[in-house]
């Protein structure tokens, strides 16, 4: 099939704006490896992207944009090209809200792309993520052996006593 939008009237330049949607713009956003998916996104597909801002116990994330369309690669729009490269810019498809909020985000901390399966369910909002929310107070792990002296009293009995933790009083 031959969409009328990918061909172009003879000596016309091809460019990435022929490629959008009615009333959507191409907005560029600062990436590196880790932030673009170690490199494996590519023109065509489709990106959740995440907001990371703050430090120590501030620090904070947040979806700001869902199920957004990648136009562009660094310069390339070839959405046959399946090569991944690490890049430093990507094009993102965006309607004018949607970049409003994204130009802000840009200023506001760093963002990361999250690559969406072909089959991605309905979107629903996110809330935001604070460090706090992730770090535990206590370690994950099971309960390990239970700590235990043995107690000889002048010869009489012999007793095995569990250890206690500081917290705890011992009679």
């Amino acid at each position: 099939m031959v969409l009328a939008s990918k061909i172009s009237e003879f000596g016309e330049k091809v460019t990435i704006v022929q490629t959008l949607g009615k009333n959507t713009r191409a907005m560029a956003i600062n990436v590196n490896a880790q932030t673009s998916v170690g490199g494996f996104v590519t023109p065509g597909d489709s990106v959740d992207i995440l907001l990371t801002q703050g430090s120590g116990a501030s620090l904070r994330a947040v979806t700001i944009l869902q199920n957004i369309r990648v136009v562009g690669v660094d310069q390339q729009a070839d959405e046959q090209n399946e090569q991944a490269n690490v890049a430093k810019t990507v094009t993102v498809e965006v309607s004018p809200e949607e970049g409003q909020k994204l130009a802000l985000a840009q200023k506001a901390g760093t963002l990361r792309l999250t690559l969406r399966t072909l089959d991605s369910d309905v979107d629903a909002p996110l809330e935001s993520i604070r460090l706090s929310d992730i770090i535990r107070e206590n370690s994950p792990t099971e309960e390990g052996p239970k700590r235990t002296v043995t107690v000889r009293r002048a010869g009489t009995s012999i007793e095995k006593v569990e250890v206690q933790d500081n917290e705890e009083e011992v009679n």
